[in-house]
């Protein structure tokens, strides 16, 4: 029980570090190429 809750944790933490590291990408390039 309690690995799978930390095996779910750590997975939800590795989505939110893709979901802010995407973001500073598009940030970037929405930079790069004003619309």
């Amino acid at each position: 029980m309690a690995a799978a809750l930390r095996k779910s944790l750590i997975q939800s933490q590795i989505v939110e570090n893709m979901e802010k590291s995407f973001k500073q990408i598009f940030n970037r390039l929405y930079r790069y190429f004003p619309e």
